[in-house]
C-alpha cells in the first residue's frame, strides 16, 4: 500500500492554511492545522497513467482538464517555475474579483505548455487541480458530491518524475469529518472519467 505524507501550504477561501499535523488510518492520510478546523484529506490510493504521451496531450494540448481550477503548479526544467493558482485581485480592474479566486486551467494551460514543450522534456512537474463541489456535481451529474456540508471541494494531484505520470485524488474539508462516502464517490468518478478519456492506468 502506497503511503505518502505531503506537508503543503494551501489557501481555502480567504484563509491561509499551514498543514502541520498528519494522522494515518487504514486507507487515508489526514492533514490538519492545529489552529484551524480546515483540513485536507489525501487518499492513499493513486493511479499511474500508462501512456505518458496520451496523458500529457490531454493535459497540455486538449481541453480535457479545463473544468478544473489550479491550486499550484511546479515545473522543473532549465529553472524551476512555481505558480500559485490564486488570482491577484490587485491586477484586475473588476472589483468583483476576489483574492481567493483560483485561476482556471483553461487560462493557465497555454502558459504551462509553452514551458514544457521542446525536444527535451521537463525533469519533473506537479500540478494540483481544485474543483468546487458544486462544479463537481454538475460535471458528473450527481448531487451527492455537493450534499456534504463539511466539504469545500475536491482535488486532483498530477506528478511527473522519471518518465512516470501519477494522479491522486483528494478532498478539501471545511472542518474535520470522518465521512468517506463523498471521497469514495469522487474516486469512482475520477476513475470513470480517466477511462472515458481512453487513458490507461494502474492503481498504485
Amino acid at each position: 500500500m502506497l503511503f505518502f505524507c505531503l506537508f503543503v501550504t494551501i489557501q481555502s477561501h480567504a484563509k491561509l492554511l499551514s498543514m502541520n499535523a498528519c494522522i494515518q488510518t487504514d486507507s487515508y492520510v489526514y492533514f490538519s492545522n492545529a489552529n484551524e478546523l480546515n483540513s485536507w484529506r489525501y487518499m492513499m490510493l493513486a493511479f499511474t497513467l500508462s501512456s505518458l504521451k496520451d496523458a500529457t496531450s490531454h493535459l497540455f494540448t486538449q481541453p480535457s482538464f479545463d473544468d478544473f481550477d489550479v491550486l499550484s503548479v511546479t515545473i522543473v526544467s532549465y529553472i524551476t517555475f512555481s505558480m500559485d493558482g490564486h488570482l491577484n485581485a490587485a491586477f484586475f480592474e473588476d472589483a468583483d474579483t476576489q483574492p481567493d479566486k483560483l485561476c482556471s486551467w483553461q487560462r493557465l494551460r497555454p502558459v504551462c505548455f509553452s514551458i514544457i514543450k521542446g525536444k527535451q522534456p521537463p525533469v519533473s512537474f506537479q500540478i494540483t487541480f481544485f474543483l468546487e463541489k458544486d462544479k463537481a456535481s454538475n460535471l458528473f451529474n450527481d448531487s451527492m458530491l455537493a450534499n456534504n456540508q463539511d466539504i469545500d471541494g475536491f482535488t486532483l494531484h498530477l506528478s511527473y518524475r522519471n518518465h512516470t505520470l501519477s494522479l491522486s485524488t483528494g478532498t478539501v474539508f471545511s472542518r474535520f469529518s470522518l465521512d468517506r462516502d463523498s471521497e469514495r464517490l469522487w474516486d469512482h468518478y475520477v476513475a470513470a472519467w480517466i477511462k472515458q478519456k481512453q487513458l490507461d492506468f494502474e492503481e498504485a
